[in-house]
């Protein structure tokens, strides 16, 4: 973990905190969206924590600013997205298997400047291999699992589901593994 400010423990404690706070409940009381909910506030205090400091050191630095805004960072997967970017999703992950969540999923593994250059399939899965060790709940297979090859070798693994995702939703991306093979065709 390259984030000096996350603490697992802190974490847990924050989460709990949440959910006793915002609805009264203990976490084995509280709903999967309430826990989503207080999971995500903790994950707030410490990106607030780490903007805190960022902005102290854009004032004292005056450096110039680019910004960059993209579709696809508007909707979806933005509590995965920030623990990564805080360099803090495996810390997360264990923190919430000891808190006692129904599963783990690997939906980002390849797709975050965290984890660039990660294949899921590296190495015979060790990823998933090592999440498998490190929990005790389900591990949900998600991310890059674009053949029926590998989605049979996860569970063969002990994930206990898989998610193929745009692998089947973007016909662009099915179009193009028949026009890549049909390009290598001498005319």
């Amino acid at each position: 973990m390259l984030d000096n400010h996350f603490k697992k423990e802190e974490f847990k404690k924050s989460v709990k905190e949440n959910v006793k706070m915002l609805y009264r409940k203990t976490i084995e009381e509280a709903t999967q969206e309430q826990v989503f909910q207080a999971v995500s506030l903790a994950v707030k205090d410490v990106i607030i924590d780490n903007w805190l400091l960022t902005q102290k050191q854009y004032e004292k630095d005056d450096p110039k600013i680019v910004y960059y805004l993209s579709m696809e960072f508007l909707m979806g997967r933005a509590l995965g997205n920030n623990l990564i970017n805080l360099c803090a999703y495996d810390e997360v992950k264990e923190a919430l298997d000891e808190l006692g969540f129904d599963f783990i999923g690997t939906t980002l593994v390849g797709y975050t400047e965290h984890s660039r250059g990660d294949r899921i399939e590296a190495n015979d899965f060790e990823i998933i291999r090592t999440i498998l060790s490190r929990v005790k709940h389900h591990v949900i297979a998600e991310g890059n699992i674009n053949t029926p090859e590998k989605a049979k070798r996860v569970i063969e693994l002990g994930c206990y589901s898989v998610v193929v995702g745009s692998i089947i939703t973007r016909p662009q991306l099915i179009t193009k593994s028949f026009t890549d093979v049909m390009a290598t065709l001498e005319k």
